[in-house]
């Protein structure tokens, strides 16, 4: 820390001591807005200054946890300190106060109440800022017009009310959004704000909803890749959820059909930009994933050629990624994993059966079958069995009727193994 910040952190802490150690009626807390603003300041200069090492020891790899426990503790101690100086600043303005200070004094107390979590406060004031800023003041109104949609997200982590009842914080925030999208449409902030939307739709399972919002992201933004891939999961979600609503409760199957190529659609699109940017030579977990992900949605679709060039095309060749070892067990989104292992080598089964290439379907499924023990397959085959049972019952015959013709064959040939 160079020395001229250092003098300022501690004279700043000097006048928060003194200003504390004095009372509320001393003339160390100011007699008007002009004094009782730069106490306020001093105040909140400390604050700042512990925010910003106590950040940098969080992303620090580094850090040891008592600093940072440390850091954290006396941030609390120094904001909890500030936030009577600023009311007691705002509590003593007067029309012949100037506008500009008093704005900055409010812009400060909203960060005070957004540290401590008293997020619609802290939206009341940022709002009020933005609103009252003046039009060369674009950066002021930009960056309350942030911090209002920031306090109304962590009011929403903040409650604890059961997924699909925060419809109203949810509401707030779209409108938060808008403001800042109007008037700021290429800023970061506005790409921000669009993720979370998405990722809080989604959490409430109002998963199509998620899926449009992730789709404002424009191809130009270095995020498009990735918000293709959520807006290929989300619509996915749309479709899943909905396959296990009871037959009187399904959507058309007209409506089975556009989550599904919708899915497909912005998946593709995401794989293909996500496969450019990685090297041939290395290997993105994430791109193996989504091309996983993609490839059932292919086999689906009856995309059947489409579903086995990604299961054994360059780069980032899956056949590799799921080879399985004695002890791996893997999450449910571990590639690493014996399911994924069982389930790649019926995929490639099945786009082989739906090519019309059996003898290597046959050899697929005879190289991979001893790798498998009778529970893990008989799991495969219920498996499969219930996802052909909700496809019929979805009204989505053309894709029952390509299931079935590969299940049956599969059921054969594992018979026929002894399996």
């Amino acid at each position: 820390m160079k020395l001229q910040s250092l003098t300022g952190v501690v004279f700043a802490a000097w006048l928060a001591w003194t200003g504390l150690a004095k009372g509320a009626d001393s003339n160390l807390d100011g007699e008007d807005f002009a004094s009782a603003n730069q106490l306020a300041i001093a105040s909140m200069n400390l604050v700042q200054e512990i925010k910003f090492e106590l950040d940098d020891a969080i992303r620090s790899r580094t850090c040891q946890q008592e600093i940072i426990d440390k850091l954290q503790a006396d941030f609390s101690g120094a904001l909890n300190r500030a936030a009577p100086k600023l009311e007691r600043a705002l509590s003593l303005v007067t029309d012949a106060d100037d506008r500009q200070e008093v704005r900055s004094a409010r812009l400060r107390s909203a960060y005070a109440n957004f540290w401590l979590r008293k997020n619609y406060e802290a939206a009341v004031l940022a709002e009020n800022v933005a609103r009252n800023a003046d039009a060369a003041d674009g950066a002021l109104a930009h960056d309350c017009a942030y911090l209002v949609f920031k306090s109304l997200y962590q009011a929403f982590q903040d409650q604890r009310f059961p997924v699909g009842q925060r419809g109203q914080d949810l509401q707030l925030m779209i409108g938060a959004y808008h403001k800042l999208a109007e008037h700021w449409p290429d800023s970061y902030r506005v790409t921000e704000a669009v993720m979370i939307l998405g990722s809080l739709h989604d959490q409430e399972q109002a998963h199509a909803d998620a899926a449009k919002w992730y789709g404002k992201i424009a191809p130009s933004n270095s995020l498009y890749p990735a918000a293709q891939i959520r807006t290929g999961q989300s619509y996915m979600n749309a479709y899943n959820n909905a396959s296990r609503l009871a037959v009187s409760q399904k959507p058309a199957p007209v409506q089975f059909s556009a989550w599904l190529n919708a899915a497909y659609d912005h998946l593709r699109v995401g794989v293909d930009a996500m496969s450019k940017e990685v090297p041939n030579d290395s290997v993105a977990k994430d791109l193996l994933w989504n091309k996983f992900q993609l490839s059932q949605v292919a086999l689906c679709l009856g995309h059947d050629a489409e579903a086995l060039k990604l299961l054994l095309d360059e780069p980032n060749v899956l056949i590799a990624a799921v080879a399985i070892s004695d002890g791996v067990g893997g999450s449910e989104k571990d590639i690493r994993s014996r399911r994924i292992a069982l389930e790649y080598h019926v995929r490639k089964f099945r786009a082989y059966m739906g090519l019309g290439k059996i003898e290597l379907a046959d050899e697929t499924l005879s190289k991979s079958i001893a790798a498998f023990d009778d529970s893990e397959i008989t799991e495969m085959l219920s498996q499969l069995e219930g996802y052909m049972q909700k496809l019929r019952e979805n009204g989505e015959i053309e894709s029952h009727l390509r299931l079935k013709k590969s299940f049956e064959a599969l059921q054969k040939k594992l018979a026929s193994a002894g399996k």
